[in-house]
């Protein structure tokens, strides 16, 4: 089952595989940032339990991936009846998962999670060992609809069959007592803890109700309908109320196309796909991001005036950044050089990403005009050859002109005969998603800069016949046109995708092939596991 789900989803998870081996992610990228907090746990059974409000929500501290992943009173308790009444390799395996996973989650503080990283390097892949949570919120389900299996089927002898129950839910009422005596005698977090216990107190009448529910779906067969639905309802009470509601509002009019650009000191012609890019300054990134602004609706309003993260898709703007869970692991370097250069000397780094708009120095919403910047299309550099270290030593060179040169690798020095051609010219250009077309004109061989990243998924063809398409300045583009006029096509084709696709469509013609085959034997079994 776990091959057939891999298969049916390979037409997302290959093409992800693939950019994750070219991303700016390795065995040594993750941490223990942002991980559940040691006293973590205690929020399945008290949601508010050492929690800060923030931005209409409330958080733990020191973890912002996730607001709440509490799972609900009644879950919790149906899967710790689930492990104790159905034994076997089927209810204990989800457990362990289950155990496992609240272990790494709690990253370094865990133990497991190093260990685990050094048997198993693709683990330091990923971020936020929090995240492994969401192992837990899948299995928690899986046993608590086990543990409904059970009562469904169960005729208990006599009220003494109950006291698994009577011992579980008083557990997990003594637990929750704990956990707000605790909070009052050493108090953590801006929630106060009359909020905390009078939350807490809410959980624990909810758990009692919730067990009296099972009470009743079992003792009347005949109102099983009602009160199944009376559990479900009570469930989504629980996790409605757990806390502050999780998905705070704002008015529409902030996503309104347009908006930002009407603001801006810019006209908005000036910046469009193929033309230029606007980029903020790491300055002003900078004080945005670490802007503390407790309305919701305000903090975005002021994110769209300067197209913070991915805000500028909203005006059709193009970007030099946006806010992605990978980077292109080129690409990423030449950022990176953002970080680590004064402000003063960003100016070759965004002439090569034809930057034409950026925040004045010191500033964090004035808008200034670049007129250096290098064109998306350019044509007629001199190519030089070079590795990747002394490539990015020239894009972090306040000295470099990448007006006059083009960086490329040192294999293209035996193929590439272009030289600097000044007359060399672009004289159309069309941009499109996953296809790029460009007619140039040339009186020598020449080369043509295209600032767009460099994947190896792009193809390139001059006059219909491939041609190479070379890694230029480190992270970009560029073609060698001979001499005439030609022209040249880039498109992207994703061969991992089409793989991807196609295993997906057969596994989904198996399931539908092989199902009305497998639904008798899942009767059976289903009747030999909870038998009449």
């Amino acid at each position: 089952m776990g091959l057939l789900a891999l298969a049916l989803a390979s037409a997302q998870l290959l093409p992800f595989v693939d950019l994750s081996l070219h991303s700016n992610r390795g065995s040594g990228f993750g941490n223990s940032a942002w991980s559940m907090p040691a006293h973590g746990w205690a929020n399945f059974l008290a949601p508010l339990f050492r929690t800060s409000p923030w931005q209409q929500i409330v958080v733990q501290k020191n973890q912002y991936w996730t607001s709440s992943y509490y799972a609900g009173i009644g879950a919790v308790f149906l899967a710790g009846m689930a492990l104790w009444r159905q034994r076997g390799w089927r209810v204990w395996l989800p457990g362990l998962l289950l155990l496992t996973s609240l272990v790494l989650a709690l990253g370094d503080h865990g133990y497991l999670l190093p260990l685990l990283q050094r048997l198993l390097p693709f683990v330091g892949l990923f971020r936020y060992p929090v995240k492994f949570v969401l192992l837990t919120l899948f299995v928690i389900p899986l046993l608590a609809a086990v543990a409904i299996g059970h009562y469904q089927h169960w005729k208990p002898a006599s009220s003494r069959a109950w006291w698994p129950e009577f011992l579980g839910g008083a557990a997990i009422l003594m637990a929750i007592g704990g956990i707000l005596w605790f909070a009052r005698l050493s108090p953590a977090g801006d929630v106060g803890w009359r909020q905390t216990a009078v939350n807490g107190a809410e959980r624990a009448a909810i758990l009692a109700v919730f067990i009296a529910g099972i009470f009743g779906l079992v003792a009347r067969p005949e109102w099983r309908t009602v009160t199944g639905a009376a559990l479900v309802g009570l469930c989504w009470l629980d996790v409605l109320t757990h806390m502050p509601w999780q998905n705070p509002t704002v008015d529409a009019s902030v996503y309104a196309r347009g908006l930002a650009l009407r603001d801006a000191a810019f006209p908005p012609q000036s910046v469009a796909a193929g033309g230029s890019r606007v980029m903020i300054s790491p300055y002003a990134a900078r004080r945005i991001y670490y802007l503390s602004n407790p309305d919701a609706q305000e903090a975005f309003l002021l994110d769209r005036l300067v197209f913070e993260a991915n805000c500028n898709l909203l005006d059709d703007v193009p970007k030099v950044d946006g806010f992605f869970s990978l980077y292109l692991r080129d690409i990423d370097k030449v950022l990176s050089l953002f970080d680590t250069n004064a402000e003063s000397h960003l100016g070759q780094l965004e002439d090569v990403m034809a930057v034409s708009q950026t925040i004045a120095p010191g500033k964090i919403f004035d808008w200034v005009r670049r007129p250096s910047f290098l064109p998306w299309v350019s044509a007629g550099q001199a190519p030089v050859f070079a590795g990747e270290a002394e490539t990015l030593r020239a894009l972090a060179d306040l000295d470099s002109d990448f007006h006059q040169n083009v960086y490329l690798p040192q294999e293209a020095r035996s193929v590439i005969t272009a030289r600097r051609e000044p007359a060399a010219r672009v004289v159309t250009k069309k941009f499109g998603a996953n296809n790029t077309v460009l007619e140039v004109e040339t009186p020598s061989a020449a080369l043509v800069f295209v600032s767009q990243a460099w994947y190896h998924n792009w193809r390139a063809r001059v006059d219909g016949r491939p041609t190479m398409l070379w890694r230029a300045n480190q992270a970009f583009q560029a073609v060698e046109a001979l001499a005439g006029r030609h022209e040249i096509e880039l498109t992207y084709e994703d061969t991992a995708f089409r793989c991807g696709l196609a295993a997906s469509i057969l596994s989904l013609v198996l399931c539908a092939t092989v199902w009305p085959w497998l639904a008798p034997l899942h009767r059976r079994e289903a009747h030999a596991t909870f038998p009449k």
